[in-house]
């Protein structure tokens, strides 16, 4: 990144239940109850308990809930400086300045809202069974145990798995993975429809 990137940062906006969060995870910190309001950087750990949940604010305007039982790392968050208005994030149709952000999804679920991103701007996610690449939609990603699956509720998302083609998944669709043992690259089933809530 050129040098008009510094770190970025994600804000939590709402606790239910147990959040854990280490601010650094590179550096060793300690694990400890995430506060409304408290902001981080790279590195940071975010762990949901048992009927637990987070709301995480980025600094581009991502919305991210993480729900229960789950695990994300921010890998990296960097974003070019930008001027603050009074506007209200979920107003904001685009993101504020140009960014780079990468999220590990270690294991669990997380529903994120990005906005349109910026010439430049990259967002990826990362599972133990593929990589998603974000252009400015909302999705779903879930991964646990040996599969994962990928919901797109509006607008297109890349999905990588391993060293397979990219596919594309537009809106309305899900893209399921499943870890096959021996193998570096995921099973990929036929991308479908998303399934009517039961």
């Amino acid at each position: 990144p050129d040098s008009g990137f510094a770190d970025g940062a994600v804000i939590v906006a709402e606790v239910k239940g147990v959040v854990k969060v280490v601010s650094d995870s590179s550096a060793g910190s300690e694990s400890r109850p995430a506060v409304v309001g408290e902001s981080f950087g790279p590195d940071a750990l975010i762990t949901t308990g048992k009927a637990s949940s987070a709301i995480l604010l980025f600094t581009n305007g991502t919305i991210a809930t993480l729900t229960e039982e789950s695990r994300i790392l921010v890998k990296t968050f960097l974003q070019s400086k930008f001027e603050s208005n009074s506007g209200l994030v979920n107003e904001m149709k685009e993101e504020p300045s140009s960014s780079i952000l990468r999220l590990n999804l270690d294991f669990g679920n997380l529903v994120v809202d990005v906005k349109k991103l910026n010439k430049g701007s990259s967002m990826t996610m990362h599972s133990p069974v593929g990589v998603v690449g974000i252009r400015g939609t909302q999705f779903h990603l879930f991964y646990r145990g040996e599969a994962s699956y990928l919901e797109v509720l509006d607008g297109s998302v890349d999905y990588a798995g391993g060293a397979l083609p990219l596919r594309i998944v537009a809106s309305g669709k899900r893209q399921e993975a499943l870890r096959v043992a021996g193998r570096n690259d995921p099973a990929l089933n036929p991308i479908k429809d998303i399934p009517a809530a039961q």
